[in-house]
């Protein structure tokens, strides 16, 4: 299916390389290419509790060492300074789970521009069908205000404009075509024969071909970075980790020892240890 290029074949071709015909899929062929290909559907990552990943934010080495900064800075008498050092922790913590957050909400709303149904070919007839139940080979009947479910290859077209703003942010309408398209150098969203999920149908009616669903189209890689995607870290950046946690801890004893010191033997003041201290402990955290 994916040897060929489907925009650089007729329309008769289309229906070879896909496997399915003008009259559409069977339901029973839909059914089995759903069990193959899985929903039309935008899928979520699997996110951790909430609440978990706040504290992670709020429990992470850095913010430990600033939690310890403020109780240093409390001991020394200045709780104002305490005060803003725990402020700064708990912001920072607040506008990473705020950013977490907002990606997620971003790939609901991505999900929202999918319509609930689509018309489509099956079995030699029209029929509404829910879209998430749309497999490669479906036929889409396409007219003017309707909200593409899939990605597919224009069949058949009877003045044709789509409204592609939410791949490319381009307001101009793309004319397409069911020509094959042979030139070069081009995407395949400027491909005149291709229309995608997420778009619409701006003016006239046609028929597609689908050839893509959920996260293989290119609505879908969209919606795919703007989730987290966890890396895993390699040997060497476990190693960094783990030298960077057991430096961040000597930083805070010395720095801690350094503020006794001063205070006790000799003789600075509470201010001015606090901020020897709190100098040698950002001096000696190594960055990220």
């Amino acid at each position: 299916m994916d040897s060929i290029p489907l925009y650089s074949l007729r329309a008769t071709e289309v229906f070879r390389e896909l496997e399915t015909s003008a009259a559409g899929l069977s339901s029973g062929e839909a059914d089995a290419r759903r069990d193959l290909y899985g929903d039309n559907i935008l899928s979520e990552p699997p996110t951790e509790s909430r609440w978990r990943s706040l504290i992670g934010y709020l429990a992470h080495p850095m913010a430990l060492i600033l939690w310890g900064a403020g109780v240093l800075a409390f001991v020394a008498r200045q709780p104002a300074l305490g005060v803003v050092i725990w402020v700064i922790v708990l912001l920072n913590a607040a506008l990473t789970f705020w950013q977490e957050y907002r990606a997620a909400q971003a790939v609901r709303a991505l999900r929202e521009l999918l319509p609930a149904y689509a018309r489509l070919v099956r079995s030699g007839g029209e029929a509404m069908v829910p879209t998430d139940e749309i497999v490669p080979g479906d036929i889409l009947v396409l007219a003017e205000g309707d909200n593409i479910p899939a990605d597919a290859r224009v069949i058949e077209e009877y003045g044709l404009r789509t409204n592609n703003a939410n791949l490319t942010g381009e307001a101009i309408p793309a004319r397409k075509t069911a020509d094959a398209s042979l030139r070069e150098g081009i995407s395949e969203i400027e491909r005149p024969n291709l229309v995608f999920a997420g778009s619409s149908v701006y003016s006239g009616t046609g028929r597609a071909v689908v050839y893509a669903t959920g996260m293989l189209t290119q609505f879908g890689r969209i919606a795919h970075l703007t989730q987290a995607v966890p890396q895993i870290p390699s040997r060497l950046q476990r190693e960094l980790s783990r030298t960077s946690h057991v430096i961040s801890l000597l930083a805070l004893g010395v720095a801690a020892i350094v503020f006794v010191v001063g205070v006790f033997d000799v003789g600075l003041k509470g201010f001015e240890a606090f901020l020897l201290a709190l100098g040698i402990l950002v001096a000696a955290v190594p960055e990220g």
